[in-house]
């Protein structure tokens, strides 16, 4: 319990700072269980704000930013625009998640992507996906979900997305609605001053 709360405090942390470099002259590590590296433009990170990261089972540490997605092994940064999904290239990376198969879930200002396995699907308004900016992505039972305004959609078998019935909430457009999922599998909605 102690080791998820010093991590929890550590991410807060890090969080807060909003990812820069602090300096203390006496600084003492929270803790000896855990090595602490900063990177910056000088040491290649690229210069852009992220947004949203996730952790892939092979180790990748994915990040999204106003510009960009970009993939860390540990040593280096790689920007990920694949020639395959030219939606990739200069986009808003809002949301990542990583599914129960694996996957890699992408929600952006121009639709959502899959990466599983080394292979790119992407859905967007040829698809049906509003052109709107993304609020939330989840999953909840293999089942992944999106929401766009105060909107949802869902994708059941991994192939095609529909439109999921939410309850009758006071909703403001502005603010829209996002989906949750629970440790035990139950699906919180968030919309302004409600939780559902």
């Amino acid at each position: 319990m102690f080791a998820r709360l010093r991590k929890l405090i550590l991410v807060t942390l890090i969080l807060l700072t909003g990812g820069h470099t602090v300096i203390a002259e006496d600084f003492q590590p929270i803790t000896s269980d855990y090595q602490v590296r900063v990177w910056t433009i000088e040491s290649g990170f690229p210069h852009v704000a992220p947004t949203c990261f996730a952790q892939t089972a092979d180790g990748y540490l994915w990040i999204g930013s106003f510009s960009s997605l970009m993939r860390f092994d540990g040593v280096r940064f790689e920007i990920i625009a694949p020639p395959e999904v030219p939606a990739l290239k200069d986009c808003m990376v809002l949301h990542l998640h990583v599914a129960r198969d694996g996957a890699l879930w992408i929600a952006t200002n121009r639709g959502v992507g899959r990466l599983r396995e080394d292979r790119w699907m992407w859905w967007s308004e040829e698809a049906g996906l509003p052109r709107e900016i993304p609020q939330s992505l989840g999953e909840r039972a293999g089942q992944v979900f999106v929401t766009f305004g105060t909107r949802a959609w869902i994708c059941r078998d991994g192939a095609t997305f529909s439109a999921l019935e939410l309850p009758a909430l006071p909703m403001h457009r502005d603010f829209g609605v996002r989906l949750h999922t629970s440790f035990d599998g139950g699906l919180w909605l968030v919309s302004v001053n409600h939780i559902h």
